[in-house]
């Protein structure tokens, strides 16, 4: 069963296998004829796989300090899944995790996604202090702001995307996604190492 939410806390999500549903919205001129650049597409939708990644690094407790490599597992375990696209400009709808998920999964998963909704309100709010208790380590914290804003094609191509919830409540809106990330992207580093994930 694909469920709605609304505002979370820890106590909102349990270990039952439940699924939020989450879209990705392409919105502009060239998307209103349900049409979108295939570039457009594979960026968006690899930054966003890439920003889950760094939330389950983030909430796996990986070592920051040596290279972050995806492994099949992980890749995996949460993987961003889409469905069939709806109707309103380009609409992905996706879920967060395999739908072969095991019963050992879905605590972790439910955190994941838990932590990708609160993580997209505190950039939308600008609250720097509630994104780092989020992404406790400023490099993988400084990652997942470049791939959301890496998630945004060109200007040229007159699209924004933003991420909205099951309600289609804009999570990141693609039209202010650059100006809420750019002063968050500032921050300085407390480390000298930069992890890529690869």
């Amino acid at each position: 069963e694909t469920l709605g939410f609304g505002p979370y806390n820890d106590a909102t999500m349990t270990s039952e296998p439940t699924t939020l549903t989450f879209h990705l919205h392409f919105e502009g001129e060239a998307a209103r004829g349900h049409t979108i650049p295939a570039a457009a597409l594979v960026q968006a939708a690899q930054a966003l796989q890439r920003a889950i990644h760094l939330l389950a690094f983030a909430h796996e407790g990986r070592d920051f300090k040596e290279r972050l490599r995806v492994g099949n597992e992980l890749d995996r375990k949460y993987a961003v899944i889409f469905k069939v696209p709806e109707d309103g400009g380009y609409d992905l709808p996706y879920v967060i995790g395999n739908t072969a998920r095991t019963l050992l999964e879905p605590a972790d998963l439910a955190m994941v996604t838990t932590q990708h909704i609160m993580s997209l309100q505190a950039v939308g709010s600008g609250d720097v202090l509630a994104l780092k208790r989020i992404i406790p380590n400023a490099s993988i914290r400084r990652q997942y702001l470049i791939s959301l804003k890496n998630m945004q094609p060109p200007k040229r191509t007159g699209i924004v995307v933003s991420i909205e919830d099951a309600h289609k409540a804009k999570l990141l809106d693609g039209k202010t996604a650059s100006e809420k990330l750019a002063p968050m992207l500032v921050e300085p580093l407390t480390t000298t190492v930069m992890p890529r994930v690869v």
